[in-house]
Formats: C-alpha cells, structure tokens, sequence
C-alpha cells in the first residue's frame, strides 16, 4: 500500500523530535495497516505475474519471480545473490525502456 497511501486515512505527521507520549499517541492511533489488510485489492487495478526460473546454482532448483506490473514492484525469492542482482538489473533496464 505504500504506493497507494491515497486510499489510506493517516494520523497527522509529528514533525521533528517527537516526544515519547507522542510517538505512542501515534502508535495506537495508527489503523493504516488494518485499513490496507482490509482495502479491497480489486480496486487498485493490480496486474500480478509470477515466474519459476529454474536455476543449476548452489543445489537450488528454482527461483520464484513476483511482479506487480502497475507499481513495477518486483519480489525475488529462493535465490542466490547473483542471479537476485541480474534480475534487479533487468528491472531497472525495463523501467527504463518503457
């Protein structure tokens, strides 16, 4: 949600040096993560894909691919470092092209 804070109703931001009351005034006034686990995912217009890349490195049989087309958020799991940075290489190259 944290590319749709619109559709979020936030406390009003404490500004600099904040006081220990404050911050857990703050705290227990927050509702915006049940009001983004209850927001409806329909209406953020998400396109999600997943991919299994298979993978001969370090005994791991596949790598799993998460993408949100809209936001371009990208999630790599089960993978070495190597093959996470080619990916997140490649993301920024597609970023960039369209």
């Amino acid at each position: 949600m944290n590319r749709f804070r619109e559709v979020l109703i936030l406390p009003e931001f404490l500004g600099e040096n904040p006081t220990k009351k404050q911050l857990l005034e703050y705290a227990q006034n927050d509702t915006s993560f049940e009001q983004a686990r209850n927001y409806p995912t329909e209406k953020l217009g998400l396109i999600m894909k997943a991919y299994k890349l298979p993978l001969a490195i370090d005994g791991r049989r596949e790598a799993i691919v998460e993408l949100e087309m809209t936001s371009e958020y990208m999630r790599i799991s089960n993978t070495p470092k190597e093959v996470a940075d080619v990916l997140s290489i490649w993301q920024g190259g597609l970023v960039k092209k369209i």
